[in-house]
């Protein structure tokens, strides 16, 4: 192997120079032994693309405020700017390049996947019907799509087999003109219907949030046959949306937190089949968690993280939100400490063909799936909370809290959570915590004391 040229600006330079053969992943704390004094010019670096978060410190990077961050490892070095990638060690990542955007292996699987569903789901729709999901391609997600194609078959099946007026026809023959015969309280029945009904022998039940939804679908359903006049009349806008009773926020305390990664890391609690496979899991399970509360990010965006998604340069990473827009996100020392000592072990996995670039894998070595993350948090909150029923989201929301309560900004919690819509976020970060609920027991008395 040919000798680093001391010359060069940077390892990754060089070896895309030839200079410098590629690197093991292992060797994470790479850099530090090197000589940090020629690289004094790299120790800061001006972030210029927009929506860069740094939570922990309460500073918002946008193209309006560029700001600038020194990040350093404990060895007092910065790293040489160096992302993760799949078998031949790090590299620089495109991830932050100002205007760049591409879509992660897993995002653009889940792409295929989701449009074959919907191409599917369409040949057991009415052809107008196919004409709506092919009219709302352009500004709504795949994902979007698939739920108003399961919806509208839903509801087609519920006019077929429930009511007088389609009664015994086929759904794939049915035409707007007989959507005409549709009423408000042909809807109202269906919603009515999506509280409790058997399907395939088995029961399925449906709550006010997922009924809203489904009446949401007729609507922009309706409302599409209505504008490209292919009904008279758009029957669902009459229907009135299914009150939502406010949920309670359930999310963590910070002895809790504390709680959890100690379980975590430790294996307390853990039956003796859970301990079995503990060692193995320990580092990407502690990883997993430390990043859900380290960064507040959704279940979808974690297991969708590729290897050079990740750049532990500035301490950032890339993640798609939903509906496809992609973020840069920071995190801190903790979550970067965790996440190496994944990397570490995560650099000797031979992974499965196609998973190769996943970040986070399976014990079959695959990319994790949502599933098996909701049911490692589901395993170490069972005993570390058993009276709360903590999930991936519960996580998000302990973040957001702990954000809100340090900056008492609602705006940049909005921001880092990946929000449209503020009023969300302060609905649900802005309102007592727990904490504040046994202060405000403890000043109540029913009784006096004798």
């Amino acid at each position: 192997m040919a000798a680093f040229a001391p010359d060069a600006a940077s390892p990754a330079d060089a070896m895309a120079a030839g200079l410098l053969s590629p690197i093991p992943l292992a060797d994470i704390v790479l850099w530090e032994a090197m000589d940090c004094a020629g690289r004094e010019t790299e120790r800061r670096r001006r972030f210029s693309a927009g929506g860069v978060n740094d939570a922990s410190q309460g500073v918002q990077h946008t193209k309006e405020r560029h700001g600038t961050m020194t990040v350093r490892n404990r060895s007092g070095c910065k790293p040489a700017g160096l992302t993760a990638r799949p078998g031949d060690g790090f590299a620089r990542t495109a991830a932050g390049r100002k205007g760049s955007r591409r879509m992660n292996t897993y995002q653009e699987e889940k792409e295929k996947v989701y449009t074959r569903k919907v191409r599917d789901l369409q040949k057991e729709l009415p052809l107008f019907a196919g004409a709506f999901l092919r009219g709302i391609e352009n500004y709504t997600s795949v994902l979007t799509r698939y739920a108003y194609a399961v919806d509208l078959r839903g509801f087609f099946r519920f006019l077929v087999a429930e009511t007088d007026i389609l009664h015994g026809r086929d759904v794939r023959t049915l035409t707007a003109q007989d959507l005409e015969q549709v009423r408000a309280y042909h809807i109202e029945l269906y919603l009515a219907q999506q509280s409790l009904y058997v399907r395939d022998e088995r029961e399925v039940t449906n709550r006010e949030r997922a009924k809203a939804r489904k009446l949401s679908t007729l609507r922009a359903f309706f409302k599409f046959c209505f504008q490209h006049e292919m009904i008279s009349s758009n029957v669902a806008s009459l229907v009135e949306t299914p009150k939502l009773h406010e949920q309670a926020i359930l999310r963590l305390e910070p002895n809790e937190v504390a709680n959890l990664l100690d379980r975590a890391e430790n294996g307390d609690g853990l039956t003796r089949q859970q301990l079995r496979f503990h060692e193995a899991t320990r580092a990407r399970d502690v990883a997993i968690l430390t990043l859900f509360l380290g960064t507040g990010i959704r279940i979808s965006e974690l297991v969708g993280i590729d290897l050079d998604d990740v750049n532990f340069e500035d301490n950032t990473f890339l993640v798609t939100r939903k509906g496809g827009k992609q973020s840069i996100l920071a995190f801190g020392d903790e979550v970067r400490d965790a996440l190496a000592a994944y990397l570490r072990q995560r650099s000797e996995i031979a992974a499965q063909p196609g998973h190769e670039k996943a970040f986070f894998l399976s014990l079959q070595r695959r990319r994790i799936s949502p599933r098996a993350v909701e049911n490692l948090v589901k395993k170490y909150a069972a005993v570390t909370t058993p009276l709360k029923k903590i999930t991936p989201h519960k996580l998000r929301s302990t973040y957001g809290t702990m954000l809100y309560h340090e900056t008492q900004d609602i705006y940049l919690v909005a921001d880092v959570l990946g929000h449209k819509d503020v009023n969300t976020t302060r609905k649900h970060y802005a309102a007592q915590s727990e904490e504040h609920a046994r202060i405000a027991a403890k000043r109540i008395r029913l009784r006096e004391d004798d």
